[in-house]
């Protein structure tokens, strides 16, 4: 998860965000099959 100088929440830029994980939350890229955070697949119908 990315913060910005106040210490409040920023998601990644648009462009790389693909999908939210189902199971934390995190935001993966599309190059992502796992997410980085908790290690879950990537949903079948992510990205469409």
């Amino acid at each position: 998860m990315s913060t910005n100088e106040k210490g409040g929440f920023r998601p990644p830029k648009f462009e790389r965000i693909i999908y939210k994980c189902p199971k934390c939350g995190t935001f993966n890229s599309v190059k992502d099959n796992t997410c980085k955070n908790c290690g879950a697949s990537k949903p079948e119908k992510a990205g469409l």
